[in-house]
């Protein structure tokens, strides 16, 4: 809020009240708020910057005069069942269909897709998944054929913990790979073969063959068997199909003692961090191979030494032609990948980013632009190459009084009205009442706000697919997208600075509050609470002109329609319209908190017109 006109003089009474009698000391001037900044919650709110806000929930500025409602979350598209909770959902795509995979507490997990919630079960073995309260399956990629998933508890003695998920069959230790290598296609197939498998001690495994042109071009794994061993070979056998020259074809056993916290896929090889056994080390696959951890191929290993990786690795994720692992305490970078030799040899360079900045949670790294962003106990960091710099000072009376101890922030990212936005959820204090609660803190780049939704999740995701980048929220029961669905039960509030204008010695007496406002919704009457505040009780002004047109009759009276069951029909104006409203408070320093549950709609500007009253004397 910037002041307006006006000077003022000396006065007479002595404290924040006006003297009786006493006489205004200059014209009026006005408090302006138009230029909207950036949620501040490090200085106190007498010490923000004029065009910065004390608070700012579920309304984004996204430029001068266009400081817009969020909506509330949309519908679930998948409930658990009775007696289970969700403890884990992570998105992927198979093709150009957009898929959850959401994970229960008993270790079982279905795939549902997002476009209708339809399920498919991926396990409902129990267990399979293990997870605990620090412990969750990590999801990633590869490509858009697979989804991999990695787990691990020590405590289960969760060695076997690397999966494969096709869409239909779940590959894991003792089963076949999805990948089957051709090593001749044959020649003459007037259609295509049956695929048998002999070898190793496991059973029921089943697949079908592609024919394109007379040759085998490719085989799918329809169903990988299980019950295989360590070191055992199978093989492939076509029959049938009326070839002239047979087609031969090789396939791997999925990996033994995989396991792990993170996962990532870089330069065509998986990447796997912390095992519960050995929490620095990290395994990565032979080239181009989701299934192949031998050495004797390219795979292999290696512990993190470094004296500033305190506990474990935590996070991997690749940005800008580089992979990146976040320690608690630090960040290194792994870059120019190469395979080559016989048997095959990996080699890499591994070199320190961070030694004192890292982040203790996995699940709230996102990329963000050209940047990595993360959180830790002390802010928010963009991670730009080689530097992570925090970015959140503004949040540090946040971060102070958050509860990192019972919840593990998550982080997504989303373009709100085409504004790209990292968003983190918190839980922390709220800043009226000081209790706990759970809400998102989002930054577009350059400027923070707060966002919360009515189903409150207890975890968010982010989810992209043909560069349109959604957030996702889920709680134990429902998983359901963010931001989604315009609501009039989403509180929508802001506090502004509390300004001293002509200096926090000189009493201020208010007149009148001013609000522009833009309404997006047709049919939603707009309607503000604002309230003025300062030093001493604030008061609320009872503002007019809120959009709604009233109909009067040639003596002045009000008509009032109805419809056909009685009930009273109002005519609201969409587009700008002006509220005001009378004030009269006395403070040395002065500023506003508005409230609204309307739909859609823009503050464009907010004003208190004011004058100055006296000076108050010691």
């Amino acid at each position: 809020m910037t002041p307006d006109g006006g000077q003022s003089d000396p006065g007479q009474a002595r404290g924040g009240l006006p003297a009786a009698g006493q006489t205004p000391q200059s014209s009026s001037q006005r408090l302006i708020l138009e230029k909207f900044g950036t949620l501040n919650t490090k200085a106190k709110r007498t010490s923000i910057d004029d065009n910065e806000f004390a608070w700012l929930e579920n309304m984004i500025p996204i430029g001068d005069g266009n400081l817009r409602a969020l909506y509330d979350n949309g519908a679930s598209i998948y409930t658990p069942g009775v007696g289970r909770t969700i403890v884990l959902s992570f998105p992927f795509n198979l093709a150009a269909v957009s898929y959850w995979a959401v994970f229960l507490d008993n270790g079982t997990a279905v795939q549902v897709r997002q476009s209708d919630g339809a399920t498919t079960t991926i396990t409902a073995t129990a267990n399979t998944f293990r997870c605990t309260a620090s412990f969750t399956p990590g999801c990633c990629q590869w490509g858009s054929k697979y989804l991999l998933i990695v787990v691990d508890d020590s405590v289960l003695g969760a060695t076997n913990g690397y999966f494969i998920w096709d869409g239909t069959s779940l590959f894991g230790a003792g089963s076949l790979q999805p990948q089957v290598t051709i090593t001749a296609a044959g020649a003459g197939y007037t259609s295509a073969p049956t695929v048998g498998f002999s070898g190793g001690s496991g059973s029921g495994a089943t697949a079908t063959a592609t024919v394109t042109n007379g040759s085998v071009t490719s085989v799918q794994i329809t169903n990988p068997g299980t019950g295989y061993k360590i070191g055992e070979t199978v093989t492939l056998a076509f029959t049938g199909g009326g070839f002239t020259t047979p087609a031969t074809a090789t396939v791997q056993l999925m990996p033994f003692g995989v396991s792990g916290l993170c996962i990532e896929v870089y330069s065509g090889r998986i990447w796997i961090g912390a095992p519960a056994a050995s929490p620095t080390t990290i395994t990565f696959s032979a080239p181009n191979n989701v299934g192949d951890f031998s050495t004797a191929n390219g795979g292999g290993s290696f512990q993190a030494a470094d004296s500033f990786l305190r506990y474990r690795v935590v996070a991997l994720r690749q940005s800008n032609g580089f992979l990146y692992y976040w320690g608690d305490s630090s960040i290194n970078v792994i870059s120019n990948v190469n395979t080559s030799g016989s048997p095959a040899t990996t080699t890499f360079n591994n070199s320190n980013v961070d030694p004192q900045v890292g982040t203790q949670w996995r699940d709230a790294v996102q990329p963000f632009g050209r940047a990595l962003v993360f959180p830790n106990s002390s802010g928010v960091y963009a991670l730009y190459g080689g530097a992570a710099e925090k970015v959140s000072p503004q949040l540090d009376g946040i971060f102070a009084n958050a509860d990192f101890t019972t919840f593990t922030p998550s982080a997504a990212a989303m373009t709100l009205y085409g504004v790209k936005c990292y968003m983190l959820l918190v839980k922390s204090n709220d800043p009226v009442d000081a209790t706990l609660r759970r809400y998102m803190c989002l930054w577009d780049g350059t400027k923070w706000f707060v966002g919360s939704q009515g189903s409150n999740p207890t975890a968010i995701a982010l989810q992209e697919l043909n560069s349109n980048i959604t957030a996702w929220g889920y709680t134990t029961t429902a998983l359901f997208p963010m931001y989604a669905t315009a609501s009039s039960a989403l509180k929508k509030w802001l506090q502004t600075k509390l300004w001293t204008g002509s200096g926090n010695i000189v009493t201020k007496q208010s007149l009148a509050a001013y609000l522009q406002v833009f309404n997006n919704f047709v049919g939603d009457p707009l309607m503000t609470t604002f309230q003025i505040d300062t030093e001493n009780v604030p008061i609320q002004v009872p503002l007019g002109g809120a959009g709604v047109l009233t109909f009067v009759n040639s003596t002045g009276g009000i008509l009032q329609f109805q419809n056909s069951l009685f009930q009273n029909i109002f005519f609201v104006v969409t587009g700008y319209v002006i509220s005001r409203g009378p004030a009269q408070t006395y403070g040395e320093i002065m500023g506003a908190t508005l409230t609204s549950f309307n739909k859609d709609f823009v503050y464009v500007s907010i004003s208190i017109l004011y004058q100055d009253y006296n000076i108050s004397s010691p």
